[in-house]
């Protein structure tokens, strides 16, 4: 319904609560906020001093956190886009920022300072910005996310098992709660369901799996392509996935039997995904500059649209079984 165009690739993005504002990481240093509805853009920063990384709103839609290639990470007001601190903790790339705790908090994962081969996950306080909790890993922590009660942490590491398992740790503790996975390449994203009982993953094998916290797997989703993302729905029944490579494409499936419900055409390779809190619509973000918005029912907002009478002279009558 709305194509954003931006220069450079959109690695990532994510849209607010509400869902009538979205946020974009440009690869041209600058982070931006627009409307859903119509496609105007709201504010853009200066340029940051690198290529963004990645992104996420804080669940009160008043805060906006953007990593970069170089290891900081950008705090900005959602309402104006003006700058409120950075903290720096991490070598190169970040490719984990999570608010949690209702945005009280936030989650950074990436390489260690200092020692750019080996991991570290931390979690801040955004009141004084200090480092509240700090796991040090022996490899570069790739992907990662924390519950929504704030209470489970979920990392995956370079060479962790060839990047093929999710572990996960205890909060505040950091105490080992085991691990969970069994894909055959490199997991490139998990995501934790809002209920906090299964989490989701991406693979470079060309699946997205949904497990339990006990490791059972629940769904296997085939999607063919190196699946490069994946996130639920809001009520944790669906899941967005986007993959790359020829053919690589955005779509949205049913976990209870691994069914594609959506298709979105038209845009090459996604990097990135979106759904907003009430799940009607969808957002990706691709290479090419692009971000797409796109219905999660497209029967309803087809009805929605104005039809215009044919029943002029000039209007030819509809095929009776129009194929």
């Amino acid at each position: 319904v709305v194509t954003l165009r931006q220069d450079g690739k959109v690695p990532a993005i994510d849209l607010s609560q509400d869902g009538l504002r979205i946020a974009t990481a440009g690869d041209d240093q600058v982070l931006r906020l627009w409307q859903t509805r119509d496609g105007r853009q709201i504010w853009a920063t200066e340029q940051l001093g690198s290529p963004l990384k990645t992104l996420d709103v804080d669940p009160q839609d008043r805060l906006i956190a953007a990593s970069d290639v170089r290891g900081a990470v950008h705090v900005h007001a959602m309402e104006d886009g003006a700058k409120k601190f950075t903290l720096k903790g991490h070598a190169h790339p970040v490719p984990v920022v999570r608010f949690l705790n209702a945005g009280a908090r936030l989650l950074t994962a990436g390489a260690r300072s200092g020692a750019s081969n080996k991991g570290r996950a931390t979690v801040w306080s955004l009141t004084d910005q200090s480092e509240q909790l700090t796991l040090n890993r022996p490899h570069v922590i790739t992907a990662a996310d924390v519950n929504a009660a704030g209470t489970l942490l979920a990392t995956v590491e370079e060479g962790d098992a060839n990047g093929h398992i999710v572990r996960l740790w205890s909060l505040p503790g950091l105490q080992p709660q085991g691990q969970v996975g069994d894909h055959s390449e490199k997991i490139r994203h998990v995501r934790i369901a809002p209920d906090g009982n299964s989490l989701v993953t991406a693979s470079s094998d060309g699946t997205a799996r949904v497990f339990r916290l006990t490791g059972e797997r629940i769904t296997n989703i085939r999607v063919g392509l190196p699946v490069r993302f994946a996130t639920f729905s809001s009520d944790g029944e669906q899941v967005l996935t986007c993959s790359v490579g020829k053919g690589g494409s955005a779509q949205l499936w049913r976990v209870n039997d691994a069914t594609e419900v959506l298709h979105f055409q038209g845009q090459r390779n996604p990097m990135w995904g979106s759904l907003n809190s009430m799940g009607d619509w969808a957002a990706t973000s691709a290479r090419d500059g692009t971000t797409c918005i796109w219905p999660t029912d497209p029967v309803a907002i087809a009805k929605r649209l104005p039809i215009q009478n044919t029943n002029s002279a000039d209007s030819a009558p509809l095929p009776k079984n129009p194929r």
